[in-house]
């Protein structure tokens, strides 16, 4: 379901892992900090500040475009509860820091220990899963 979210989603978005915690569909999205500018500079996000990427992920306009982006963009798609939240990163789901695969398939539970703090779940929880 991830792939085809990241298909249908503008070019800002490198790749999606989604989760659900608690009857609330959550993501986070790697995204392509490059094009990412240029949707935020197009939508007048943000003006132009000089800002880092990762800035530019934790700034409140941009994450509520994207996430409505990436809503209108998988509304065809049955993902069973409606994507509520969404945090944006710059760095990629690879192999190299233990998120990814080397057939690409992404380690849920990697990802998940990563993200305990957005996701909601405490990391030793996780530890027994």
């Amino acid at each position: 379901m991830e792939q085809l979210c990241t298909q249908h989603a503008g070019q800002w978005l490198s790749q999606l892992f989604l989760t659900e915690k608690g009857g609330v569909l959550s993501g986070v999205a790697a995204v392509q900090p490059e094009h990412l500018w240029r949707a935020a500079l197009w939508h007048s996000l943000c003006r132009g500040e000089d800002m880092a990427a990762e800035e530019l992920c934790r700034n409140e306009a941009v994450r509520a475009w994207c996430l409505e982006d990436l809503r209108r963009s998988c509304c065809g798609l049955d993902l069973g509860l409606p994507l509520r939240r969404l945090s944006l990163v710059v760095e990629p789901f690879c192999c190299e820091n233990g998120l990814q695969t080397p057939t690409f398939q992404l380690r849920r539970k990697s990802l998940e220990r990563k993200f305990a703090d957005f996701l909601g779940t405490a990391p030793e929880a996780l530890l027994s899963g």
